[in-house]
């Protein structure tokens, strides 16, 4: 009998793998449960924030709605001038039922003929400007930028720019006086505004500051809040140091960020077109920081290399070429290159420049005291550009494909794919003491010889302070006044090129 009787031991064992098995079973349970329920909140959760979208957004529209509908009701009272402001969404000059109104204006209000203004009044948040207690007759007025509600904040201010009426009638803010009768009845208009866009703008520098200037409207389209530190422009986007920081300011987005922190000591500067790599002389040393190459000293032979005049030009943001000296020894031409996340110098032309660029990835430009050189990295061999002459200081291009000197009291300017491909000697050469009457400003040493300033494509400016002659350049000895700018309440030390949008 004893051999069909089950074991103590084994009848505790077969409980303890039930209670296991129950105990895994409550387990598995509950990871259910808790499973259930999460999916239940996120469930939750996306509706609720669903259903807050909708009712904020039909808040924000019943809001809109509300003030269209509000601003409809207005009814024009004797002795009183009134007037509705909208953003003309359609650009149809109606004021459509889904329409914002708008409040950034202002209207300035003058009896005909008169110079001295009775008053100036901004729109409120309807959109609306009401002027009362007015005698019937003519009156001028005029349609303001109201800065209180235009004008960003920040390291720059571009204030908006609106257009009134539509075809040969488009006006801009500030607009022309025009004539209106205030009747026994009294006045009632509907304006609509439509923003107005750049299609470029170009960027000066004055007393340190920026401004960006409208050509088409003759005026400041914004500038900067304060004065700049080494300022640069690379395409449509302006550099500047600020409190030991390089910082980047695309004029397209017109959004600051920091493209470089500590940056200590720096004076004078030269930026890589990417912003990634900046050198610049520390006392007379060369110092570079790189975001692709650490940062330090450039060392030849284990002494420290000066940079002559920031004669400094990028192939890319690990590859430049720079005029310096090591020690007490003479100014030479140096590659340098980012090698092992250092930059490396090498020498190769024995020559103290006074201009200096890189062409393309074989070939660098200078000029010295015997002539004006294209240089062959590869083939370490040279060619002589005749009619620059000797030790000129030249401008480029950005995209290199121009070079320009004063030569003999006029501008010359060099073709160099013209020259690449043919193989001879093409330039321009223009008098530009003849296009403007007034004489180049030259202020602090900032305006280049005869104020020509920059290239842009293949057009460049000419400064003359409070004039830019845009020079279109059409062929071997020919060239043309683009445009004439005639600026409007600026004297203009430096022109840094032009944005287009």
């Amino acid at each position: 009998m004893q051999d069909f009787l089950p074991d103590v031991n084994e009848l505790n064992i077969n409980e303890d793998v039930k209670e296991v098995q129950k105990k895994s079973l409550n387990k598995k349970q509950v990871f259910r449960l808790m499973v259930v329920v999460v999916l239940a909140l996120l469930i939750f959760m996306g509706g609720l924030v669903n259903f807050l979208e909708k009712k904020d957004k039909v808040i924000v529209e019943e809001e809109r709605e509300s003030l269209s509908e509000r601003a409809k009701l207005i009814e024009k009272k004797p002795g009183q001038m009134i007037w509705l402001f909208y953003l003309d969404e359609d650009n149809d000059s109606v004021f459509g039922y889904k329409e914002k109104v708008f409040s950034g204006v202002s209207v300035s209000i003058r009896k005909s003929g008169e110079v001295q203004i009775l008053r100036t009044v901004p729109a409120n948040v309807l959109g609306q400007v009401i002027i009362d207690d007015l005698a019937e007759g003519e009156y001028e007025v005029s349609f303001d930028n109201y800065a209180k509600d235009s004008i960003d904040e920040g390291e720059f201010s571009f204030p908006g720019m609106y257009q009134v009426g539509q075809g040969e009638l488009k006006e801009f803010l500030p607009s022309l006086w025009q004539k209106i009768v205030l009747d026994s009845e009294g006045y009632y208009s509907k304006i609509g505004m439509v923003e107005y866009n750049p299609e470029s703008l170009l960027v000066f520098e004055v007393s340190d500051k920026i401004l960006f200037y409208d050509s088409d409207l003759a005026r400041l389209a914004g500038w900067s809040n304060s004065k700049l530190q080494g300022v640069s422009l690379k395409v449509d986007k302006l550099y500047f140091l600020k409190d030991d920081d390089l910082k980047e300011f695309d004029i397209k987005t017109r959004i600051v960020k920091l493209a470089m922190d500590w940056v200590y000591e720096v004076g004078e500067y030269r930026l890589s077109a990417d912003g990634k790599t900046i050198v610049y002389k520390q006392g007379d040393e060369f110092k570079y920081k790189s975001k692709t190459c650490g940062e330090g000293s450039v060392l030849v032979d284990g002494y420290r290399l000066e940079l002559k005049d920031m004669l400094v030009d990028f192939l890319n943001s690990n590859v430049l070429v720079v005029a310096g000296k090591v020690f007490e020894g003479d100014y030479k031409v140096y590659q340098v290159v980012c090698s092992d996340g250092d930059f490396v110098a090498r020498e190769i032309v024995d020559s103290q420049v006074s201009s200096l660029a890189y062409l393309n990835n074989k070939t660098i430009f200078y000029s010295d005291s015997s002539g004006s050189y294209f240089y062959d990295l590869v083939e370490k061999s040279k060619v002589r550009y005749t009619a620059l002459g000797n030790g000129v200081k030249a401008i480029f291009s950005f995209d290199k494909k121009y070079i320009g000197a004063m030569v003999n009291g006029k501008l010359m300017v060099v073709d160099y794919l013209a020259v690449k491909a043919s193989g001879v000697e093409k330039h321009y050469v223009i008098d530009i003491a003849t296009p403007g009457s007034k004489q180049p400003a030259y202020r602090r040493g900032r305006v280049p010889p005869r104020g020509v300033n920059q290239f842009v494509g293949d057009e460049l400016f000419i400064n003359n302070g409070s004039e830019i002659l845009r020079i279109k350049l059409k062929g071997s000895g020919l060239w043309e006044i683009g445009e004439r700018i005639e600026l409007k309440d600026v004297v203009v030390e430096k022109v840094l090129g032009e944005i287009e949008f």
